[in-house]
């Protein structure tokens, strides 16, 4: 299993489970962050009203909102000029 699939096991069990909803993975990774990283606001507004950390930093001192920011970048591709 690769790491990203990981993770998203690793939500979707604190969100089933009701385990710690700003439990971290080695990488200072909450459930925000992954939900955050990844679109999906459906997600993010649950783990939100469910009262999770939303200024959490990870282990290189990025946000949720960073995460997302970034993640949106990555997906944008340059236009060729005409």
């Amino acid at each position: 299993m690769t790491w990203p699939l990981l993770i998203i096991a690793v939500v979707w069990l604190v969100w089933f489970a009701g385990e710690d909803i700003d439990a971290r993975d080695a990488q200072g990774w909450t459930p925000l962050m992954v939900a955050a990283d990844k679109g999906d606001y459906e997600r993010v507004v649950r783990l939100v009203n469910r009262g999770t950390e939303v200024d959490a930093l990870d282990n290189y001192g990025w946000t949720p909102t960073y995460r997302r920011v970034t993640s949106r970048l990555r997906s944008v591709r340059p236009q060729p000029k005409r």
